[in-house]
């Protein structure tokens, strides 16, 4: 009877335990008003230790496609310096959440492997507008952080996605033909 009980607690514990860290990390995931989002890269609410050490390695080159079925596969945990296209010249599989676009302006298609449940953020070195694509549907965010005076990390997009999947990456709107970004899969406590 006592080994019950002590097993009924420790099962108790641990439901709390979980449900006050899952609190926290959706705390965590709250989004800010805009006018906490205009410091330098000191400012991040959000651990970004993993993203600014992926800016400081010398990045990996990959010239984003104009189609999804040309999309070239990219990885966690490396930063890349995107080539993107003039925005008229590409096609999205879905509609943007919001499209940035104009003659001026470039977009691009890239895809990556979900390995796992979990939440998984994408980071720009710039304003450009990010939607994850699964099965033809946009993914909508958790939560985003941006800093306008950051230098490297301009913002960061959380998303959820399921391991299994395959998720078209849709960048739209950048002022410049090139982007630097990185996925992170973020430690969840």
């Amino acid at each position: 009877m006592r080994n019950r009980i002590a097993a009924i607690a420790g099962a108790v514990g641990l439901t709390l335990w979980a449900v006050c860290t899952s609190m926290a990390d959706e705390h965590a995931l709250h989004p800010r008003p805009m006018e906490e989002m205009q410091g330098d890269c000191s400012n991040y609410q959000w651990d970004m230790s993993e993203e600014f050490r992926l800016w400081e390695t010398e990045a990996s080159h990959v010239a984003a496609s104009a189609t999804a079925d040309e999309a070239p596969a990219i990885g966690l945990a490396t930063r890349y310096t995107v080539t993107l296209h003039p925005h008229d010249s590409v096609t999205f599989v879905a509609t943007p959440e919001k499209d940035r676009g104009g003659e001026d302006r470039f977009s691009g298609l890239l895809k990556l492997e979900i390995p796992e449940d979990g939440l998984y953020r994408i980071s720009a070195s710039s304003g450009v507008w990010i939607d994850a694509v699964v099965d033809g549907k946009v993914v909508k965010s958790t939560s985003f952080e941006m800093q306008t005076k950051c230098n490297t990390v301009f913002k960061s997009v959380a998303y959820r996605l399921s391991g299994g999947n395959t998720a078209l990456l849709q960048f739209n709107g950048s002022r410049s033909g090139t982007v630097d970004i990185a996925i992170t899969m973020p430690h969840e406590h």
